[in-house]
């Protein structure tokens, strides 16, 4: 989780231009529930091809078996959403 939340934090600085990011861990039903979100310049999914740094995390979510949403539009920011379930 900690190799994701860093490669989140690195698009953010580097790309997104926001103030603020707002991390959530839950734990529910024997699953972690991570949603990230900013306030930065967002972008519009379906003009974008995922670069590295996405294709890394929707990679090691898929190893854990997990669910990635990305939710981002151009001026609203960016909001993801992993599901990573603890039971192998």
């Amino acid at each position: 989780m900690f190799s994701i939340f860093q490669e989140l934090t690195t698009n953010t600085l580097k790309y997104a231009k926001a103030n603020t990011i707002d991390i959530q861990l839950d734990v529910l039903n024997e699953c972690l529930f991570f949603v990230y979100e900013d306030d930065g310049i967002g972008f519009d999914l379906s003009m974008i091809t995922l670069g590295i740094g996405l294709t890394n995390i929707k990679n090691r979510v898929e190893n854990y078996n997990g669910i990635l949403h990305i939710d981002s539009k151009p001026n609203r920011g960016t909001n993801i959403n992993i599901e990573i379930p603890l039971k192998a």
